[in-house]
């Protein structure tokens, strides 16, 4: 049985500005296409706040906002032994395509190979080994992006030891 796991990592479809990007063009298109009538580009411009109200649907057509709609899986981090290891959940389905439902299945006990931590390592180097098994996942998910902006954050601030202790089943509490 895996030890559980202490963090879990989005996986997205793609990054933030290249899919604000894409549903900006879409959105133009979508208004463009529309102000070819003649009577749209008469009625928006008698009512300006009706194109906004159709920017707006469109948005929300496209898909909305980018944080939690684009994500498309997850790495389970967790402790195995002296070992980083990362679990793999990603959306079902053939293709992965902009969408609302999402059923997620587990793809595999590890994305990248794991990697060990020193029985002496320091907090800081824990860290930099976590960082670095992230960094051979994005090797193995070419074009999607994965968020560690939280662990960025939290990451220096963690008493890894501590944190790899309590999630190792096998090594005793207090060593």
């Amino acid at each position: 049985m895996n030890s559980p796991h202490f963090l879990k990592i989005p996986i997205y479809r793609l990054s933030q500005d290249l899919y604000y990007d894409e549903r900006d063009k879409f959105i133009e298109k979508e208004i463009s296409d529309s102000r070819s009538s003649q009577y749209v580009a008469e009625f928006y411009r008698q009512n300006p706040n009706e194109e906004e109200r159709d920017r707006e649907r469109l948005r929300n057509k496209y898909g909305g906002a980018w944080n939690y709609n684009e994500i498309i899986g997850f790495i389970e981090l967790h402790f195995v032994g002296t070992q980083i290891r990362g679990e793999y959940w990603l959306t079902k389905g053939k293709r992965i395509v902009r969408t609302r439902k999402k059923v997620f299945e587990w793809k595999g006990h590890k994305l990248a190979d794991e990697m060990e931590i020193p029985s002496n390592a320091s907090n800081e180097k824990i860290f930099s080994i976590v960082q670095e098994y992230l960094n051979n996942c994005r090797k193995e998910l070419k074009n999607r992006y994965i968020d560690t902006s939280c662990l960025e954050v939290l990451g220096p601030y963690l008493n890894w030891r501590s944190l790899m202790r309590e999630e190792n089943p096998y090594e005793k509490k207090g060593s």
